[in-house]
Parts: structure tokens; sequence; C-alpha cells
């Protein structure tokens, strides 16, 4: 145990360090949920929340760095019967993160998404089979293109995933359709904030269907030491995995709540 502890010691240096241990990476949020597109009851009400964190373990330098990062988005119907998790996606990942210069930034990285839920056995008889699995694995690339307190960012990204209706996933095939139908491959964003008031919009077209995933937000710092007053606006499949059905909506909602602490920069979406 002391040998590891002597190890560890002298991996993890406890100054001059260009980047913290620990920071945020995405939003970290608490907020409560209405829907706009059917009556708002005890099943349709709803608390999300996200939880994101990076860790550097190694120092390599002021202008670049190495994190892996873990996020966690849940949607809950805390007030339905029985208060059951509607979904989670789980995201961890590891990135490469530059300065270019001239307020440009660049991220590029691995990361997977799914929601935990596990496939098992013969789905068209096995009780262990769980439609609404879904995973997705792929390679991210994002530039931030910082002016004044705004930020634009065009993030893209391309992999493959699985479990999306009951066809080739009975053969444990991997599909595009998460892509393709659900989560899109391109995604570009705005972001402004002062230090008192942000605001950010992000829009994610779906190639095989004439919508798109759109998040817009808006978050007030009345008080330095207390958490921002928070509100979100979404539409589109990319919040809950298990809305992703051949077929389906997209969901639209409205919530507010509090934005516990966002990144300095904007979000890599």
């Amino acid at each position: 145990m002391k040998r590891c502890l002597c190890v560890l010691l002298l991996l993890l240096p406890l100054a001059g360090r260009a980047h913290p241990w620990i920071s945020i990476f995405r939003d970290t949020y608490f907020t409560f949920g209405m829907p706009l597109d059917r009556p708002l009851t005890r099943d349709t009400g709803d608390i999300k929340f996200q939880l994101s964190l990076k860790l550097h373990p190694i120092d390599i330098g002021p202008k670049w760095q190495f994190y892996v990062a873990y996020s966690q988005l849940t949607v809950w119907n805390a007030f339905g019967e029985s208060c059951p998790f509607k979904d989670n996606a789980y995201m961890p990942g590891f990135y490469f993160e530059g300065d270019l210069g001239k307020d440009n930034r660049l991220i590029a990285g691995y990361e997977h998404r799914s929601n935990g839920r596990p496939y098992f056995g013969n789905p068209l008889s096995s009780p262990d089979h769980d439609d609404y699995s879904r995973s997705m694995n792929y390679l991210k690339v994002v530039w931030d293109k910082k002016w004044g307190n705004s930020d634009l960012v065009v993030s893209a990204r391309g992999g493959f995933s699985s479990g999306v209706g009951d066809y080739e996933r009975r053969k444990k095939v991997f599909t595009q359709d998460l892509f393709l139908y659900y989560m899109g491959y391109v995604t570009l964003g705005y972001c402004y904030d002062d230090g008192i008031f942000g605001a950010d919009v992000f829009v994610t077209p779906i190639v095989n269907k004439s919508i798109a995933n759109v998040t817009a937000e808006a978050s007030w710092q009345f008080h330095p030491k207390l958490p921002r007053l928070f509100v979100q606006f979404h539409y589109g499949f990319d919040e809950a995995l298990c809305d992703c059905v051949a077929g389906g909506v997209p969901p639209l909602s409205l919530r507010f709540g509090l934005l516990v602490n966002a990144p300095a920069i904007c979000k890599p979406y």
C-alpha cells in the first residue's frame, strides 16, 4: 500500500501544473421539466440533471492538454408512480485539446455513449432482452472560435452504433441508425457569456429526417457565490436515448433549474 502511494505521488506532482487535476467538462445542472407537446401531468413532468467532470492525469504544457472525462445525463420521472428513471446517458471518453492561437481551440477524442441497458439472449424469447438498449462509439472533433464574450462551435463525430429497432440488432449487427436518424453527425453552436448572463444554442441536423435536434439555454448569475438560474428549451432525440425509436416523434420540453458550474468556455457538444 505504501509503495502504491509513493508511485502515485511521483506520477501526480502537486505544483507547477498548467491545468488543474479536476475541472468541469460539460455543463453541470439540475432542472425541473415540463412538456410543450402534451399536457403537463405527474407522468409527463420530470427532473433532468447532468454531471460532468474531466481529469488531467498528464500535464503536457500550457497550450496542449490530455484528459479523460465522464458525463452523465439523467431524465427522471420523479413525479410519477414509483418515481422511475426514464433514461440515462453515460458518456466516458478521452480527449486531446489544443490552443491553436488567435482564440481558436481544437478538441479531438474518443467517446462512448450508452444508456446502460443490457442486451442479452434471443430478443424473440429472452425476458432479459431490452428493446431500448442503445450504444454508440465515435471519434469526435470540435473546433471553437472565441471573440469577445462569444464562441462559435463546430462539432463533428462519426463511428458506429447499435440498438435501434428490432431488425439487424437481432443478429447483433452494428448499425448507423442512431447517427442517421436520431443523433446526427455535425453540430453547430453559438455561445455568449459576459460573466453574469449566458446564452447558447446548438443545432444538429438529422441526415435522414427533415428535422434537427435543438437545444437553447439561458442562465443568469445573480450572486457570484451561488449557482446560476437556468432555463433550457429542447427539441429532438438526443436527450434520452430511449426516445430513439423507429417512427418516433421528437419530444419538446422546457426546463428550469440551477446551473451549478458552467465551463469557462463554450461546451464541447
